[in-house]
C-alpha cells in the first residue's frame, strides 16, 4: 500500500537566514520578447531561496611541545611538571 499525501495542506520551508554570507542575484541582461536591454531598475525579485553548503570538517591539530629549562645558576635540567589541561600525550583515535 502506498501511503497518499497530505490533503489540503501546505507546504512548508524554512525561513530565510536574516543574515546571509553572501547573495547572488540573478538578473536578465536584456527583455527576452524585444531584445531591449534592462537596467538594475527594470528587475523584480521573483524568488529567493537560501542554498546552504556545510564545510568539509577539517580537524584542528595542535602540538605539544615539552621543553625543559635549565638553570643559567647551575647548569641543571628542570622538568615541566604538568602540561595544560586536556593537552596530556595520547591520541583520542589509538591507544598511543
Amino acid at each position: 500500500m502506498t501511503r497518499k499525501g497530505s490533503v489540503g495542506r501546505k507546504g512548508a520551508s524554512r525561513p530565510l537566514t536574516e543574515n546571509p554570507d553572501e547573495i547572488v542575484r540573478v538578473t536578465a541582461k536584456k527583455c527576452s520578447h524585444c531584445n531591449s536591454a534592462l537596467g538594475a531598475a527594470d528587475h523584480i525579485l521573483r524568488e529567493a531561496y537560501d542554498k546552504i553548503d556545510i564545510p568539509p570538517v577539517k580537524p584542528h591539530v595542535t602540538r605539544v611541545e615539552i621543553h625543559d629549562g635549565v638553570c643559567l645558576c647551575c647548569a641543571e635540567k628542570t622538568k615541566v611538571s604538568a602540561v595544560p589541561e586536556s593537552m596530556e600525550k595520547g591520541s583520542p583515535f589509538s591507544s598511543q
